[in-house]
């Protein structure tokens, strides 16, 4: 390839001399692909090769390199995003034409002068210029995208749009984003029909009229303008999230017909009637605060609000607030507020801020248990004692409401004789009794008057509910005769053993079935149906198993089972009941041998699966990945099911009930409703979870609002798809094979434990000379977890690789993480070499392994913990061996 293009170019140079020279037309015949490109900026030439363009690793860059660029292929070595050009210092795009088959390109925080090189770019979808200075930059070659469907320019100082107006995207563009410039007309948008979202925050716009006929908005931010008149929002049914703080807006109604919002930010305008917002059933957030209301009646209806400001205005009487009992956060700071006593309902209130106004008795706040954030400055307030026992985690009030502490009977360092008695005032008592090696019970109650009459050393501490403490440690030794001062060290030794769930096991899993060996790993002394078992040891037999660790005076117990049966036959056999979908006969089957299922969902896979089931499938599935169990939420959280499962789906915070502590658990779950639960189980999976794309359904309006944006990240990341014909289908409901492929799926591509299938890896053979050598490369990333590492096993041309794991040797390190955060590894990482083999048996295979965290590189004190997969290379290993190869 390098010559080629060193040909290439001296043809190139050859033939343009010669049409100089003589005055002649000639069209070049020779290779364009192979043709070097030009690049007059520097700067943009060596950010391409960045990101991996120059795929021969030659320093130049040709056509056809850059023709085969697509944003979701490049082997990228520092960038993450797709096309990513993002603050390179460019400021010519000359060359960039080439690229026509990139989707994605980001060109922000450059100082580009001609945007010309852009019209070329066909295929774009997705463009964003943010922080550029496009205010002498004519942004016409933008118009000529036909694909276009996301653009964001902000902060680039523009102030005339009127380009738009002839945009070759305007049936096509679903997302803009201009805040942060100078515009104060956006008429020329008017033909943007199929927007769905828009941006402008921070400019000069006075009308929007411009909206009128975009009626699948779904997001609208005009934040820090000066709109006066909304008309154009007027039957915007599709509206979820509305943003028209800093406005001078008072009439609202034109928004009554979007009754899916869900957050809408109305502060900082004249509005003094909220009666159009009555309708908002599904509406979570509303921020008015600094408006000119007086009357918040209306509220009461808004049954789903989760988060409310009020904040300076003109209102007296909350008690419409009673009956919301999902609300978290209040905000009603300067006003005229004297009564509070409607709030003494809502126990979910953890947030609550009633600074400035008229209130002198808090008692309505009393048995607000899941407060915890409180400010209470400005107020008449005298009495404190309403909230003394709440646990307050911040709490604004004035020094004159911090009465003294004061905590009397022992003094700190002290040992003692006798019995002594503690006695304190101002705040909450506790208590704890230091042992070797840690202090135990550190919150128990401690009441004033309290005698402590055993041997042993203590903590006391008086809090108040600032936060303010007193702290004292003592002894009590009756074996000596006076008192005296000593370490507090020389303590009498106790010995208390505790059950602590976090203690490490690996290999084994609370309540699982295991259909093959398992292999378990432990710090400490292990117990297994009574018996001493070592560290890494092998459980081949089927049976019911109890696995009891010990370590440092704690314990953790599990249960677990091994049955060895045919997959087909335990699965798909007649007792079962109906048997599943041919296409889902591989993923259940593939599911089960991952032990992600159990005994109720394997039968009747054509029936609809209970919201009970689909719960302990996911808590399966989380502590599958995670290796971790999930504590149960309390047994009083719903009325209607104690069940384990769905109790531990709660708490994970991937489930909420139907209503007031109903969960109807024996009920069909919907595909609107798999898409939330699923939705919330990868955002609490990865860190960077978010939508793609956005993908238009023809049913799209009978989503309900409150799933919208878990079926647009879903869909858009491929999770989940449509029923055909373009059609969503929300309400219908799931069958248990279609819960166990999103299951399956879910498992497949979560980010925290090794993801590898025998596709993930391929085998080549690359000429180094006159010799050729066998490699191996990964053709997908990689996630590595903490301390963890994959190793080759090439197989032995007689040995077949069960034999070959038995042997001390342990294969070759491929790849390995030393550190104690996730490692990512990039398609195309590894150009590792396999051992020639005339024969193989079987193999080769990868094994993954968990490293000892004690692990010293330089000191070479390397301990494997083997676990996991053993997974086989999909290429066809006899072709290697016979000569087949290509180059990479």
């Amino acid at each position: 390839m390098v010559k080629n293009k060193e040909i290439s170019r001296l043809i190139y140079v050859i033939l343009t001399t010669i049409i100089i020279l003589c005055g002649m037309k000639l069209t070049i015949v020779a290779d364009d692909e192979d043709l070097i490109i030009e690049f007059p900026d520097s700067n943009l030439k060596n950010a391409l090769i960045e990101i991996g363009v120059d795929t021969d690793e030659d320093g130049e860059i040709t056509r056809g390199e850059m023709l085969a660029c697509k944003s979701d292929s490049i082997n990228y070595d520092k960038c993450l995003d797709d096309f990513d050009l993002e603050d390179k210092g460019i400021t010519d795009l000359t060359g960039l034409e080439y690229a026509e088959n990139i989707t994605y390109l980001n060109l922000n925080k450059n100082d580009i002068k001609d945007l010309s090189p852009i019209s070329k770019l066909k295929e774009l979808g997705i463009l964003t210029l943010n922080n550029c200075d496009l205010s002498n930059v004519d942004i016409n070659p933008i118009m000529q995208l036909n694909k276009l469907k996301i653009l964001s320019l902000t902060n680039c100082n523009i102030d005339d749009l009127s380009a738009f107006e002839h945009a070759a995207f305007s049936t096509e563009l679903i997302s803009l984003e201009l805040s942060f410039n100078y515009i104060k007309d956006i008429s020329p948008l008017k033909n943007l029909i199929a927007m769905r979202e828009i941006f402008f925050i921070a400019d000069q716009i006075e009308d929007i009229s411009a909206l009128e006929n975009m009626d699948r908005l779904y997001q609208v931010s005009f934040h820090a303008n000066n709109v006066r008149e909304i008309d154009s929002l007027k039957n915007k049914t599709v509206l979820a999230y509305l943003n028209l703080e800093d406005n001078d807006i008072e009439d609202i109604s034109p928004i009554e017909s979007s009754v899916k919002l869900i957050n809408a930010n109305l502060a900082g305008n004249r509005i003094k009637n909220i009666a159009p917002l009555k309708n908002m059933k599904e509406m979570t957030y509303v921020e008015l605060s600094d408006n000119e209301i007086e009357d918040i009646t209306l509220l009461k209806d808004l049954v789903s609000l989760d988060c409310i400001g009020l904040m300076n205005n003109k209102i007296t009487d909350i008690s419409p607030l009673a009956d919301i009992s999902n609300l978290t956060e209040i905000i009603i700071d300067n006003n005229d507020i004297e009564d509070i006593s409607s709030l003494e309902r809502l126990n979910n209130l953890s947030y609550l801020s009633i600074e400035n106004n008229n209130i002198s008795d808090i008692s309505a706040l009393a048995n607000l248990t899941n407060l915890k954030k409180l400010y209470i400055l400005g107020n008449d307030i005298t009495d404190l004692s309403p909230i003394k026992g709440l646990d307050l985690e911040k709490i604004d009030m004035t020094e004159e409401h911090i009465a003294e502490l004061s905590l009397s009977g022992v003094e700190d360092g002290k040992v003692y004789d006798r019995d002594v008695m503690v006695t304190f005032e101002g705040g909450t008592g506790t208590y704890c009794p230091v042992i070797e090696g840690g202090r135990n019970n550190p919150n128990i109650i401690l009441y004033s008057g309290d005698k402590f009459t055993n041997n042993g050393s203590y903590i006391v501490r008086v809090t108040h509910i600032t936060g303010k403490e007193i702290t004292v440690e003592f002894t009590i030794d009756k074996n000596t005769k006076k008192e005296q001062e000593k370490p507090i060290q020389e303590i009498e030794e106790t010995k208390v053993i505790v059950h602590d769930c976090n203690l490490p096991i690996l290999g084994v899993i609370d309540d699982n079935v295991y259909n093959s060996p398992v292999t378990i790993f432990f710090e400490g002394t292990g117990e297994l149906n009574g018996n001493l078992i070592s560290n890494g040891e092998r459980i081949e037999d089927n049976g019911d198993y109890t696995l009891k660790v010990t370590k440092d005076n704690k314990y953790r117990k599990l249960n677990f089972s091994i049955k060895k049966q045919l997959h087909e036959q335990l699965l798909f056999g007649e007792t079962q009941g109906s048997t599943p979908s041919e296409w889902a006969k591989e993923t259940i089957k593939e599911a089960y041998e991952k032990g992600l299922l159990f005994d109720n969902v394997t039968k009747e896979y054509k029936d609809s699966i209970t919201r009970k089931d689909f719960c302990n499938l996911m808590v399966k599935l989380f502590e599958k990945k995670n290796m971790e169990i999930v504590e149960p939420a309390p047994m009083d959280t719903f009325i209607d099911t104690q069940d384990k499962g769905i109790l531990q789906a709660y708490q994970l915070n991937i489930i909420n009930g139907i209503g007031e502590k109903i969960f109807d658990p024996m009920g069909t779950l919907t595909r609107e409703q798999m898409a939330v639960i699923a939705d919330k189980f990868l955002c609490i999976s990865y860190d960077k979870y978010d939508h793609k794309n956005i993908v238009f359904f023809n049913d799209e309006q009978n989503i309900s609002t409150w799933a919208i944006e878990a079926v647009n990240r879903l869909t858009g990341n491929n999770v989940l798809n449509g029923v055909g014909n373009n059609m969503f289908a929300p309400k219908k409901e799931v069958t248990k094979e279609q819960a166990i492929a999103m299951i399956y799926k879910l498992y497949k591509m979560n980010e925290f434990g090794l993801i590898h299938s025998s596709e993930d890896y391929s085998i080549y053979i690359k000429k180094y000379g006159d010799e050729y050598m066998t490699l191996m490369t990964n053709n997908n990333s990689i996630t590595l977890p903490p301390y963890s590492a994959i190793y080759l096993y090439n197989g032995m041309s007689d040995t077949s690789f069960e034999e070959e794991i038995d042997i001390d040797d342990k294969g070759n390190i491929v790849l390995a993480n030393y550190t104690n955060q996730y490692m990512i590894f990039e398609p195309l990482t590894l150009e590792y070499p396999i051992i020639y083999r005339t024969e193989n048996k079987e193999g080769p295979y990868i094994r993954t392994a968990i490293i000892d965290p004690t692990y010293n590189k330089e000191e070479g004190n390397e301990e494997f913990y083997w676990a996991m997969d053993y997974i086989r290379l999909i290429t066809n290993w006899q072709d290697v061996r016979t000569g087949l190869y290509y180059d990479k």
